[in-house]
């Protein structure tokens, strides 16, 4: 909590720790920003991985063939315009997550969030959650999150990964 309490007060946004259960993330710690009303908020809230920025970047951990395992047998409704539910677009969203070490998503689960998410390893390697952060469309960029968030997001990962080493 101190890292992540660092993390909300450097970057003035949502920071949020996310369990992964596979299908589905699970809100475990969530400091909101002013601006948010209460439901964005609540601890305990299960999302659909294959939307969200934490869901993906825990599967870019695991191999392709459990995640096409994990995407093909779940449903993948359109929850917003902006939601990619195609198998191929998913599958190279998450090799990019794996790639940059970080995962993006825009206006996929709420229209006009974009948020970005980095996982969380746990002692053999696999996910155990994601730290996400989350801001309004109207007044970030994808290119301002590339370059000012993403740094400071995998700073904290790299502090709560070595804290529970």
């Amino acid at each position: 909590t101190p890292i992540m309490a660092e993390l909300r007060r450097n970057v003035g946004e949502r920071v949020d720790f996310s369990l992964f259960d596979y299908t589905t993330i699970i809100y475990a710690v969530r400091m909101q920003s002013k601006r948010e009303t209460l439901n964005a908020s609540l601890v305990g809230r299960r999302l659909k991985s294959f939307a969200t920025s934490g869901g993906r970047a825990c599967m870019a951990l695991l191999p392709d063939e459990l995640v096409e395992d994990i995407l093909e047998r779940n449903p993948r409704p359109k929850l917003t315009p902006d939601t990619i539910t195609d198998l191929p677009t998913l599958m190279e969203r998450v090799r990019q997550a794996r790639r940059d070490r970080y995962a993006m998503a825009i206006g996929e689960y709420l229209p006009g969030e974009i948020v970005v998410a980095a996982p969380v390893r746990g002692a053999n390697g696999f996910p155990v959650g994601a730290i996400h952060i989350a801001g309004l469309q109207s007044e970030l960029t994808p290119q301002h999150m590339r370059e000012n968030v993403v740094p400071l997001l995998l700073e904290a990962v790299r502090a709560v990964e070595l804290s529970h080493a």
